[in-house]
């Protein structure tokens, strides 16, 4: 019986056998909901001062996340192996000294026009 891995692993060698690898990453993203590009730009939104090192960090965490949801049946399945990886990047932030809640917060508050503290 084949296991959710050899499953993944031969559905994605035969994409990218049928495809080009530009092509490939749109059938993910489409078969996740194009979570990777959502949730990358809020937080390109959320914290605008992100070095090139932290984005980087982000999209590969939000790109291992997209190829556990592809396994995933539902969209509240899909959404919780993001909602996970979210998570671990919200701890990574937070150990390089990003408060998200608090950068939420001053998002929204921008774009309410509420003036800063």
């Amino acid at each position: 019986m084949a296991t959710r891995k050899s499953l993944h692993d031969s559905f994605v060698a035969k994409l990218n056998g049928e495809l080009t690898p530009e092509q490939v990453e749109i059938v993910k993203d489409k078969m996740t909901y194009n979570k990777v590009k959502v949730t990358y730009d809020a937080y390109c939104q959320f914290v605008p001062q992100m070095t090139d090192e932290q984005k980087a960090h982000i999209l590969a965490d939000l790109k291992t996340a997209r190829e556990e949801a592809i396994d995933g049946g539902s969209s509240e399945e899909k959404s919780a192996i993001f909602g996970k990886y979210k998570g671990r990047i919200n701890n990574y932030l937070s150990s390089q000294g990003i408060d998200m809640k608090k950068q939420e917060q001053a998002f929204r508050d921008k774009k309410n026009g509420a003036k800063p503290n």
